[in-house]
């Protein structure tokens, strides 16, 4: 939910919005303690609207070049806010270095 968040505040900057719907694909799950799982999603629930207030604070940069620095710049400001732990940085860094380096192999040639 929270990564949600953070996508649509992204995309604001490119000037786009976001669409929820209903699922279009069936998703086989691992064995998962479902208690767990409800846990780990309460702070979504009950920090929402902080969530969207530190997210609506953060001074992002228009254009598509900006995205990953968009995303890197608002887990800073979670991670800051106490929402996520500060390993969340360091998955977000590499994240996105596989990204960028994905991004890099499609374009040249075979």
């Amino acid at each position: 939910m929270c990564k949600s968040f953070i996508a649509q505040r992204c995309l604001w900057e490119l000037g786009y919005g976001i669409t929820f719907h209903a699922p279009e694909v069936f998703q086989d799950r691992n064995q998962h303690d479902l208690d767990r799982d409800f846990a780990d999603e309460v702070p979504g629930y009950t920090r929402n609207k902080e969530i969207a207030n530190v997210l609506s604070r953060q001074q992002l940069r228009r254009g598509e070049a900006q995205v990953g620095d968009n995303l890197h710049r608002c887990y800073e400001a979670l991670v800051a806010a106490g929402v996520f732990p500060s390993a969340e940085l360091e998955l977000v860094k590499l994240w996105l270095e596989d990204f960028r380096l994905a991004a890099t192999r499609g374009t040249q040639p075979a």
